[in-house]
């Protein structure tokens, strides 16, 4: 038993040591995966379950400048460019806070548009409304991403100004 423990400790040190050197180029490759999967349905009429959703939301922020199968095919673009930024880690930063802003509008049509995310009252979320509400995770996971990289960028630090430096 005890060699067992022993093996699987081991495993676990590598596991460890994999996840140390690649967790956040998983986690960056996995969400630009999902938007690149999500974006090239959207070309599709038909094909993603949220073309209705995303034509009306996108209809009623633009002022009925874009509507319909345009808004559509300007989303799948949008979100297809992202997907593939994500996964060659292109402009990363910017990148990040693009699918950052992306993923906050993503949350409108649970205030302006109810009757897809809501049953009966305002606790009973609808299929729609949970497929809105589970882009938490995305948004906390890009949220990690974000810090990861600001960790490794110094000149976004900020710099302290010490007390020698002011007199």
């Amino acid at each position: 038993m005890k060699r067992v423990l022993v093996q699987l400790e081991r495993i676990e040190t590598k596991w460890i040591q994999l996840l140390d050197k690649y967790a956040f180029d998983f986690l960056r490759i996995s969400i630009g995966l999902i938007y690149t999967a999500f974006g090239l349905l959207k070309f599709f009429p038909q094909y993603s379950p949220a073309e209705q959703l995303a034509e009306d939301t996108i209809c009623i922020i633009t002022f009925d400048v874009l509507s319909g199968n345009a808004a559509c095919i300007v989303l799948a673009i949008m979100e297809t460019m992202i997907g593939v930024a994500l996964i060659i880690n292109f402009k990363a930063r910017a990148t990040i806070l693009i699918t950052i802003w992306h993923m906050c509008c993503t949350f409108l049509p649970l205030i302006i548009l109810p009757k897809y995310a809501f049953n009966q009252d305002p606790f009973s979320l609808s299929i729609v409304g949970q497929y809105i509400f589970k882009n938490l995770i995305i948004l906390s996971a890009l949220m990690v991403l974000y810090k990861n990289l600001g960790s490794k960028v110094s000149k976004y630090a900020v710099h302290e100004v010490t007390e020698e430096e002011e007199g």
